[in-house]
């Protein structure tokens, strides 16, 4: 169609441009290229020309080249299209001298670099985000605030805000600034995918629900991107934590397209677990997408293991020349968003005879046979078997169970642990009750 229209007016600068990207995207790139080079050499001095070049060209990550490109036109003859467009692709290059810096350690100075800028919405978003990941919430909620002083509508300012109140505990907070939100047909992906997790952080599962439903089918239908892998990756984990890990597992093999991990969606169990292994060559992403599909999955095995241990410590036949061995059968099963587990313990334990006199008599220092030599039973040993079950998750753990039954005194034991993080530090507390059984006597 664009050809026909292009046949009709040759010269067009924005039929050829569209006719353009769409040979680029029908991979037909060499013609394409070819095509805005010819256009560029029939106008060279026409405004409308460079302006859609320079388009052209940025929006196939080549900035410079459409810097380049523009700067062949006289400023004189730039109009507020050209202007507009200089400033953003001047903006992305001092964003992405500013990553770079970040990334190689040097925040601080990337930091002064941005605010060395004109006022941007880009660069206070930026420096929000930064802020916002080393925790420091306070500059995080300045730099948010900025944006909404210049943009009181602004999307991402206002769920940058909501972020930050969740993460500092104050939900009634989050929850008005939540509802700031304007109400839009057109948001982006990624801006439908952080309200999701912001409903799901506050509680709200029956909202977070509803707008997965209508997010994951729209990023199934995009070619693959960050923003769609990062929607269907977060839509996978939701969905494991709402209770149906098979879908969050399907969810998953659409988000290994999506990331770029594959590009035909794994159709069986072996190739699904061989794209769940490390790949060195990976970027943050396809790691993530990986690591979390094989966590799941294995999360969903029932697993049974049956393992023998022998350990003994040398001592005095009697009472310290301990020999055990132990048999543990153990089996694990999803349930809820953790595992549960049964377990039984096989336990003998053995300290060995006293050495006799030759009157079958011994007193090896033991008890009252130090004064009297004693006779009769000269071996001690406890055989038995234990029991227990418990259930752990990310956050939760607990067990409990007996000492072996069968031995002379049996214990009820078990233990109960929690979890969480405060700022940069993670910490557990736990409550238990367990036996010593590194001897007889005190098992």
């Amino acid at each position: 169609l664009q050809r026909q229209r292009l046949a009709l007016d040759p010269g067009s600068v924005w039929i050829t441009y569209r006719l353009s990207q769409d040979l680029w995207q029908a991979g037909q790139r060499s013609q394409a290229d070819t095509l805005m080079r010819n256009l560029a050499q029939q106008k060279s001095n026409d405004p409308e020309q460079v302006y859609a070049y320079g388009l052209y060209l940025s929006g196939h990550d080549q900035d410079r080249a459409a810097l380049a490109h523009i700067n062949s036109l006289p400023r004189a003859q730039w109009n507020s299209n050209i202007q507009e467009l200089v400033n953003r692709l001047q903006s992305d290059q001092v964003l992405e001298t500013a990553n770079r810096l970040r990334e190689s350690g040097k925040e601080a100075e990337a930091e002064a670099m941005l605010r060395q800028q004109p006022p941007s919405t880009r660069i206070d978003l930026t420096l929000a985000d930064w802020a916002q990941q080393r925790r420091d919430y306070t500059a995080a909620r300045a730099a948010y605030q900025n944006v909404l002083t210049r943009e009181p509508a602004n999307a991402d300012a206002i769920l940058g805000l909501t972020e930050v109140d969740i993460a500092a505990g104050d939900k009634a907070a989050a929850r008005s600034q939540l509802a700031k939100l304007p109400a839009t047909d057109n948001a982006s992906l990624n801006t439908q995918r952080r309200v999701a997790l912001a409903q799901a952080q506050l509680g709200d599962t029956a909202a977070a629900q509803q707008t997965f439903n209508k997010l994951i089918p729209q990023a199934k239908s995009q070619p693959p991107s960050m923003e769609s892998a990062m929607v269907l990756r977060d839509g996978a984990k939701f969905e494991a934590q709402a209770g149906d890990p098979k879908q969050a597992l399907e969810t998953y093999k659409d988000a290994m397209v999506a990331s770029g991990v594959t590009t035909t969606r794994p159709q069986d169990n072996d190739t699904f677990t061989r794209l769940t292994r490390n790949d060195e060559k990976d970027d943050w992403l396809k790691r993530g997408v990986r690591s979390d599909a094989a966590d799941l999955y294995r999360q969903q095995d029932l697993n049974v293991t049956l393992e023998h241990d022998y350990w003994g410590s040398s001592g005095t036949g009697g009472y310290s020349d301990l020999k055990a061995h132990t048999t543990m059968l153990q089996v694990d099963a999803p349930y809820s968003d953790g595992r549960m587990f049964f377990r039984s313990d096989f336990v003998n334990m053995n300290v060995g005879s006293f050495s006799t006199n030759a009157d079958g008599k011994w007193d090896d220092n033991w008890g009252t046979c130090t004064l009297q030599d004693c006779s009769g039973n000269r071996s001690q040993s406890d055989s038995g078997a234990s029991v227990a079950v418990g259930w752990r998750n990310d956050v939760w753990s607990w067990d409990i169970g007996t000492t072996p039954m069968g031995f002379n005194v049996v214990d009820v034991v078990g233990g109960i642990s929690y979890s969480d993080d405060i700022g940069p530090l993670g910490y557990t507390v736990n409550a238990h009750r367990r036996p010593i059984s590194s001897s007889l006597l005190a098992f």
